[in-house]
């Protein structure tokens, strides 16, 4: 099932990179056409090939998927490294390709909270609603693809948000393995952020397993306007909001479908 990534990310590699300057700078070296992008796609696959047979094994079909498109990310972005793009462009070009990407799984994520009944996509509205997330064993329970024992986040107390901290993330593995945390920040856990305020949410994020920590410390309010700092260790950072379709990321699985 995995070979259906390559059309998508042919898609999103073509609408991330097509007309865009091969160099950020540097105008003179022209824009990257549909035949060069196409040509990076065929050659990241391959490296994404060689890498599937020595990645970690997953527990669940979600943890899969993750860590099979985390790969295919690093795979991206080595090959633009090799093609001489510097860098940090070349962290944006594959951050704006994941991006592509996620906003059409969040339109798939927001269908099935439209036809599947409240009880199976368990949507965050308000406290109640964080309740019924609460296993007996403390830990928070996600949606798909961030089910456990793939993903395993524990649950934190608040009011007026969804409190958990993710303490088990296959993907934050896999960059980190490589050395490309940097990488991973940007092309997932920044992209965490990118809905907040149009489900009237708002994440505060202090801690990360992608930077090193030994989990990431989701606070999501549900009202991003007069949202306040008031998790149990005091120690969250509020982020800016930044517009945006589509959730995705771990926050997808908590956002109830549009009114």
């Amino acid at each position: 099932m995995f070979s259906l990534y390559y059309p998508v990310i042919r898609w999103a590699e073509r609408r991330a990179l097509i007309g865009r300057n091969r160099h950020r700078t540097k105008p003179e070296q022209g824009r990257f056409t549909g035949a060069e992008v196409d040509g990076l796609v065929k050659t990241a696959w391959r490296k994404y090939e060689g890498l599937v047979p020595n990645l970690p094994p997953q527990p669940t079909l979600g943890s899969r998927m993750n860590v099979q498109f985390s790969a295919l990310t690093l795979s991206l972005f080595q090959v633009l490294l090799d093609a001489g793009i510097e860098r940090p462009y070349a962290v944006e070009l594959v951050s704006d390709t994941t991006w592509h990407v996620y906003k059409q799984l969040g339109r798939f994520v927001q269908l099935l909270t439209r036809i599947l009944p409240r009880s199976v996509t368990k949507p965050m509205q308000n406290d109640a609603d964080v309740a019924r997330h609460v296993e007996q064993d403390g830990t928070f329970a996600l949606g798909f693809p961030f089910t456990a024992p793939g993903y395993i986040a524990h649950y934190i107390p608040m009011h007026g948000a969804a409190g958990f901290d993710m303490v088990r993330c296959p993907v934050a593995q896999i960059f980190r393995e490589h050395g490309m945390a940097d990488l991973g920040k940007a092309s997932w856990c920044d992209l965490d952020y990118a809905l907040g305020d149009i489900k009237h949410l708002r994440l505060e994020r202090s801690t990360t397993i992608m930077e090193g920590s030994d989990r990431c410390t989701f606070r999501l309010h549900f009202d991003a306007a007069t949202a306040t700092s008031d998790s149990s260790d005091g120690t969250t950072t509020k982020a800016p909001l930044k517009a945006g379709p589509y959730m995705h990321g771990c926050c997808a699985s908590l956002v109830p479908p549009s009114a």
